[in-house]
């Protein structure tokens, strides 16, 4: 069992209210905003915006956070470009590889869940081998991709918000390294983790937007492990003619219930390797 990757909170969190002061949400004087609200994209100067709130949280974040403080990114961390990456030639065998993907590169399959400010898809990530052809990375994984809802661009304080809390994102899943808590695999080419910068964003939807996640696939949850699978195969072990004619040492009985306890165990021990650095996980 894996922990998703969202939401995480830690004691010193970016406070987007108080880096956000009243005039930072004044209209450009040039920047037709209510045409582009209307239309329902964002105009120039929230685009601009956002990626200035999404630099000032990196850099707020990394600064104040205890836990960049007492891990060693370099060693937890291997940052590629597509063309290292589809040479193979990781230099360490333990660090979190994350590749920087261009948005041409992604291709975004069905939906599969979304959040207060994203959207999560089936996503393949197709890299060039020059003129010899294509390579896809990892083929013996599945992922996904995260970027914002096309709904929230339009709306100014969404939108900062959002690319904000995408970016804290990125700094801890790349940094984490656990066996039971989910992987990023890559971020949107020009997004340079670990160096605070303004990414370059658009007021386009979905991944062409400029910012976006590749995140290994959760394929099932606990909640659907409770209700859908445990649940019902409890009650047919359970059931009388069950135990008497197939079941009747409880040998099955007995192997779901340790199949429970192994899942808790492993959700704790990746809570205990969070709660060691000051990180709640918001969403269990």
């Amino acid at each position: 069992m894996m922990i998703a990757p969202m939401p995480l909170a830690e004691s010193h969190t970016f406070d987007f209210d108080s880096a956000t002061s009243p005039t930072s949400f004044t209209s450009a004087e040039n920047c037709d905003c209510n045409r582009y609200r209307e239309n329902g994209r964002a105009c120039p100067c929230s685009v601009a915006f956002a990626a200035k709130t999404g630099k000032r949280a990196v850099e707020r974040v990394l600064h104040k956070s205890v836990f960049f403080q007492d891990t060693h990114v370099a060693e937890n961390v291997e940052l590629q470009t597509e063309a290292e990456a589809v040479s193979g030639d990781w230099k360490s065998a333990v660090a979190n590889h994350v590749i920087e993907v261009e948005a041409r590169h992604v291709e975004v399959g069905d939906f599969l869940g979304k959040g207060g400010f994203c959207l999560v898809h089936n996503a393949d990530i197709v890299l060039q081998e020059g003129q010899e052809g294509q390579s896809r990375i990892r083929e013996e994984h599945d992922y996904c991709v995260k970027f914002l809802k096309p709904t929230i661009l339009p709306e100014r304080r969404k939108f900062a918000r959002g690319i904000a809390d995408l970016a804290i994102e990125a700094h801890f899943l790349a940094t984490l390294n656990h066996p039971h808590i989910l992987k990023i695999r890559g971020v949107t080419a020009g997004v340079k983790l670990f160096e605070p910068s303004c990414p370059h964003l658009t007021n386009q939807p979905g991944i062409d937007g400029g910012f976006f996640l590749i995140l290994d696939k959760l394929h099932s949850t606990l909640d659907k492990k409770i209700e859908r699978t445990w649940r019902i195969t409890s009650d047919k072990y359970n059931s009388f003619i069950y135990r008497t004619t197939h079941d009747l040492r409880g040998v099955k009985r007995l192997e779901l219930k340790r199949q429970r306890l192994d899942v808790a165990l492993q959700l704790a021990k990746a809570m205990q390797y969070l709660h060691e650095y000051d990180i709640c996980y918001r969403d269990l």
